[in-house]
């Protein structure tokens, strides 16, 4: 048995809105899907959420997915899909764009059902129903694979249900598969939506292959839990993370996964310069400096970021980050240039000699001096801590678009128990 592991694709996508910015992301979906799926390469493919980047979906996203899709459905290849932050369902809508592809029989859209009873909640997973276009498992081959919902910061909640509902759906002889759109402990960008050790350890007494997504870099543990990270950067800032899918393969008889590792495809390349202005008086210099250090480049396919550094020695307002931008294009021919002004202006607070602030610090630094504004938090470190890090990690829910209620579930037991 073998199957194409990928998360995180984010058709739509248009970063940095430069014009057929969401090609990039199709070109690498599409790229990828042809060279190591296509022609019997694989008995099928996951995608553990994100295929796309927004809930609202634009005519040419669609023409794009339909695009991709159609193509393996030809080879009658399975896609099996759950959702992530990006592309869940609207709470105004019936379901969600992609419930509309299983609709039209290009992908399994795998969604648990969640039943209330007087004081808890239970999680059941149903088999998939061809004609109803819904189930939370489906069976290929010898893979049961369970899906799920992007839960947030109620993972670690949910995980005991999901865990009881896929141990009562289990089959005997099967490769149990679970894909799970979060954050790890230990891998996490977000520390609050992160899936704990302890339940990872009890994942693994009912799964075989926990299939992750939403942390855009790749990593691999205990020959068990894989995350691919997204095909395609969706900043710059994403730039250096190892990328890509899996591909896996399972020995029949004893389960054995056998892993490799793809990152060979079609994606958009990047380029990121720091250029130190501290030596430079006047605006011309700055100039200078960008024409002496890029001087024949050539950056045709590249995104460029050119980070301004160190002590600006004249005038912020002088500093023409336009024109700067237009040199840029005009020494390389760059895909696109991003111009950030990291400056210092020497009329700030100064520094200690050899004092290095990067922009977590600076945040740290302004929330304190907010709460200390307040002469009750004054005396109370431990409270001050406890509210920095509530307010940095209620900030990233809401860059991970969590729902109000979960970031105001979430600041009331941080701040509130």
């Amino acid at each position: 048995m073998k199957f194409l592991h990928i998360s995180d694709i984010h058709l739509g996508c248009e970063r940095y809105s430069i014009e057929n910015a969401e090609k990039d992301f199709f070109d690498a979906f599409n790229d990828l899907i042809q060279r190591y799926a296509l022609g019997g390469k694989v008995d099928f493919i996951i995608i553990a959420g994100d295929f796309f980047h927004k809930q609202q979906l634009s005519p040419q996203t669609l023409n794009y997915a339909y695009a991709a899709l159609e193509q393996i459905r030809k080879e009658k290849i399975p896609v099996v899909v759950v959702e992530g932050n990006h592309d869940k369902r609207l709470s105004n809508q019936k379901f969600s764009w992609l419930q509309l592809l299983a609709n039209w029989k290009f992908i399994y859209f795998l969604q648990p059902t969640i039943k209330h009873h007087e004081n808890e909640k239970e999680i059941i997973y149903e088999k998939w129903d061809e004609q109803k276009a819904r189930g939370g498992y489906v069976d290929i081959g010898k893979a049961r694979i369970f899906g799920s919902l992007w839960h947030g910061a109620s993972i670690n909640l949910v995980t005991p249900m999901l865990i009881e509902g896929i141990r009562k759906a289990r089959r005997d002889g099967a490769f149990h598969i679970l894909l799970l759109h979060t954050d790890i402990e230990g891998q996490e960008k977000n520390f609050s939506t992160a899936l704990s050790r302890a339940n990872l350890n009890e994942l693994r007494e009912v799964i075989d292959y926990l299939a992750l997504g939403h942390v855009h870099k790749s990593y691999e543990e205990g020959n068990w839990i894989f995350n691919p990270g997204s095909l395609e950067a969706t900043s710059i800032d994403e730039a250096g993370e190892k990328r890509g899918a899996w591909l896996i393969e399972v020995d029949d008889k004893n389960n054995i996964i056998s892993k490799t590792f793809i990152s060979e495809y079609k994606k958009r390349t990047f380029e990121r310069i720091e250029i130190k202005v501290s030596d430079c008086v006047a605006p011309e210099n700055v100039h200078e400096m960008i024409e002496k250090i890029l001087e024949l480049r050539d950056y045709s396919e590249t995104i460029v970021e050119i980070s301004l550094t160190g002590l600006l020695r004249f005038s912020s307002s002088s500093l023409d980050l336009r024109k700067i931008r237009d040199k840029v294009y005009e020494l390389t021919n760059a895909y696109h240039v991003k111009i950030r002004n990291k400056t210092i202006s020497d009329s700030m607070e100064s520094l200690e000699p050899g004092e290095r602030k990067n922009s977590s610090e600076i945040e740290e630094r302004v929330i304190r001096k907010l709460i200390l504004a307040d002469s009750r938090f004054r005396k109370d470190e431990d409270t001050i801590k406890r509210m920095i890090s509530a307010t940095l990690t209620s900030k990233n829910m809401v860059l991970d678009e969590e729902s109000p209620e979960n970031i105001l579930n979430f600041l009331e037991a941080q701040l509130f128990n």
